[in-house]
């Protein structure tokens, strides 16, 4: 028999949930902001933007090839080794 992990889960999603509230309630705080007070980044160059936004972009689209390519094994609707290629012959 298959040993199962369902107790787990709940204490995980608990734990999770809080640990996004601590750091929601630091992150929103008058301390977080008296901390970061004296930090005043430059502005990026052109050159800087530019790469940024080419490699943020060429990542968004290859997430999304990917997504088309693997979308339903990813989403548990076929498995990953049924490929349905469109192949010459009959296997």
């Amino acid at each position: 028999m298959e040993k199962r992990c369902d107790f787990w889960l709940p204490l995980i999603n608990i734990a999770l949930l809080l640990l996004f509230f601590i750091c929601f309630f630091f992150f929103t705080s008058y301390t977080f902001f008296f901390i970061m007070a004296g930090f005043h980044p430059h502005a990026a160059s052109f050159t800087h933007r530019f790469t940024g936004k080419f490699l943020g972009a060429t990542m968004w689209f290859w997430m999304m090839y990917r997504a088309k390519q693997d979308g339903p094994a990813l989403l548990g609707l076929e498995h990953p080794w049924d490929h349905h290629h469109d192949h010459a012959e009959e296997h």
